[in-house]
């Protein structure tokens, strides 16, 4: 397990869950989808070759565009964070593949304003 690994799931089980430890636990079960799912020959494409580089990707985008949990704007809930991560890890490759994801991701920030209303 990588430091990087190890620090999430420590995270997860401390019950001090973090804006900045979604992110990064958010990142990083992302980009091992992209690797799990993607067809092999379209790997070549995308702006990073590996799961490590992909999250400094991401991480370099969110902190040109002001984060996303982490944003003052955001009604982070810890719980919905970890279920979003979580199901986001189990996500079957077809459903990525249809561009659908956890419900749960929508709402780590409160309730979208579709499901509001």
């Amino acid at each position: 397990m990588s430091p990087r690994a190890a620090l999430l799931a420590l995270a997860f089980a401390s019950g001090c869950y973090s804006p900045d430890d979604h992110d990064a636990a958010y990142d990083l079960a992302f980009c091992d989808k992209i690797f799990e799912c993607e067809e092999p020959e379209s790997i070549p494409y995308l702006p990073y070759a590996t799961v490590e580089e992909c999250v400094v990707f991401r991480e370099d985008a969110r902190a040109e565009s002001g984060g996303t949990s982490s944003d003052e704007t955001c009604d982070f809930d810890p719980s919905v964070g970890k279920a979003c991560v979580e199901d986001l890890t189990a996500l079957p490759c077809p459903t990525y593949d249809e561009g659908r994801f956890p419900e749960a991701c929508a709402q780590v920030c409160g309730l979208s304003e579709a499901s509001e209303g």
